[in-house]
């Protein structure tokens, strides 16, 4: 029997109204042809039908096969060198974004640090930095946000950068743009992550800066709260 998934034009269909499976009925001629008529008057419809749903099933059969061929991103290829961690996290762009932001200014970066290894591409292709920038706070800006990937634009207020050497006053408003992808264990941000930004308060802990350097930053602080707008 044919299926009608596999009926083509031409094909020859012999339909015939009056047969079961195990004899064929015994019906007066007339009321046979009236039978006839209209069974062949319903073929159409039915054969409609039948194309109808052989047409949503390969639509689905090809969905799954492109999903099935969709390439992993590329620093899941393990010859990338990526050593990428596949921990499953960061279930959204923004939240993943806004945590980094977060522990940025906490310091948490300025070392080896676990949260960021499983929060970038590619830990193995990270970038260390002898000096740091120095904020008074950050803000982040979604930019554009797609199915895989996204960017968000996070805005810093700028005090100056500082090293092992000292502290240097740069005062200014710079936006650095953070650009994430999705891959099947959550989202990543792009590799390199950009070098440290710390909150003014967290560095003065955490280096020991000399008196001038203190005063340098205590002068850029007030120059900067007095040209923040107010709230």
């Amino acid at each position: 029997m044919l299926s009608p998934c596999t009926m083509h034009a031409g094909d020859h269909v012999t339909f015939d109204p009056g047969a079961t499976s195990s004899q064929q009925l015994s019906l007066p001629t007339q009321d046979a042809m009236r039978i006839r008529r209209h069974s062949l008057a319903l073929l159409p419809f039915a054969l409609a039908l039948a194309a109808a749903d052989c047409k949503n099933t390969e639509s689905r059969a090809k969905a799954a096969a492109v999903i099935a061929r969709a390439p992993d991103p590329w620093f899941l290829d393990s010859n990338a060198h990526c050593q990428f961690d596949s921990t499953a996290n960061h279930p959204t762009a923004e939240g993943l974004v806004r945590e980094f932001v977060q522990r940025d200014g906490q310091g948490a970066f300025m070392k080896s640090d676990s949260w960021l290894a499983a929060a970038v591409e590619c830990p193995g292709r990270e970038l260390s930095s002898a000096d740091y920038s120095i904020v008074d706070g950050a803000d982040v800006l979604p930019l554009r946000t797609d199915t895989d990937s996204a960017r968000f634009g996070v805005r810093y207020r700028l005090l100056g950068v500082a090293d092992a050497n000292g502290f240097r006053p740069d005062l200014r408003t710079v936006t650095e743009t953070l650009a994430v992808n999705r891959s099947r264990f959550g989202w990543r941000l792009a590799s390199p992550a950009p070098a440290p930004h710390v909150l003014v308060d967290i560095a003065r802990k955490r280096q020991a800066f000399t008196r001038a350097d203190q005063w340098a930053i205590d002068a850029v602080v007030t120059q900067a709260r007095r040209l923040a707008p107010r709230q």
